[in-house]
């Protein structure tokens, strides 16, 4: 996957260079769209420990750039990242390990909140803007509580934990004007990180049952993402 978008950028860079008529403006932007999720943090195998059982969620954000009175810029991302958990497979192993006919777990969600700064290398044809960009910074992450019922009627909870890890990401978008100013951006990004959660539990009082002392893999994501513009410059 790296590899097939580190291709495909340098296929746009040659292109966007070859057909660019004018330099690009500076903006601002909010924006929203879906989070795709892969690897063992989507992975729903209740007897593997590196599963992280999360779906697919959604991202939203405030981000800009400006640029160096040519084609290169340097832009920044402000976002807040969103995922369920898959507590229906949890549930089905649990019931499973301890004997019982029915349990049940209860979870809010996965999130991240990430602040990531990085280099823009975009393209002005005629209004339409290419954007070309790859970013750096931290994601904080938390992982949710987890509240597992059984029918005998005792609980446990596997509690909430927070993290802070390395985040990156690479993309591409375009911008398009619709009146003077604004406008509507279309993007496409891969972005990864990988939090080291330790992980506790409270009222557990049996040696049945799933539990992990800590979580640590890697978190990534394909998103794409619909923002509302604002272009300085025009």
């Amino acid at each position: 996957m790296k590899k097939l978008l580190f291709i495909s950028l340098i296929g746009l860079i040659s292109l966007a260079q070859a057909q660019a008529q004018n330099k690009p403006n500076a903006f601002v932007e909010v924006f929203g769209g879906i989070n795709t999720v892969s690897g063992n943090f989507s992975q729903a195998d209740y007897s593997n420990a590196s599963s992280g059982f999360a779906k697919a969620g959604y991202v939203l954000g405030v981000q800009g750039a400006f640029f160096f009175g040519g084609n290169l810029g340097l832009g920044v991302t402000l976002s807040q990242s969103d995922y369920g958990v898959n507590t229906m497979a949890l549930a089905d192993g649990y019931r499973e390990d301890f004997d019982v006919d029915e349990a049940t777990v209860a979870s809010k969600h996965y999130k991240f909140n990430n602040l990531l700064v990085g280099p823009y290398y975009s393209f002005a044809f005629g209004r339409v803007t290419l954007d070309l960009r790859g970013l750096v910074g931290i994601s904080a992450a938390t992982l949710p509580a987890l509240r597992v019922a059984l029918e005998d009627q005792s609980t446990f909870t596997q509690n909430k934990a927070t993290a802070t890890g390395f985040a990156y990401q690479v993309g591409a978008g375009l911008r398009v004007p619709i009146v003077k100013n604004l406008g509507l951006s279309l993007r496409a990004d891969y972005a990864n990180t990988k939090p080291k959660f330790v992980v506790a539990y409270d009222n557990i009082n049996n040696s049945s049952g799933r539990t992990i002392t800590g979580y640590n893999q890697p978190v990534s994501n394909i998103n794409g993402t619909l923002g509302i513009f604002y272009q300085f410059g025009k």
